[in-house]
């Protein structure tokens, strides 16, 4: 599944994005500040 996160680097959105890349969905991830996202994966 593909899965679109808004404000990834914030509290809940960070575990929302950790919890998607972990069961395996494609996700993109959305942040005002690319160098505040502190999550590398390949699926993202």
């Amino acid at each position: 599944m593909k899965v679109l996160v808004f404000g990834a680097i914030g509290r809940v959105d960070l575990n929302v994005l950790k919890f998607a890349l972990a069961e395996g969905h494609a996700v993109t991830a959305l942040a005002r500040d690319s160098e505040k996202l502190l999550v590398s994966h390949e699926r993202l």
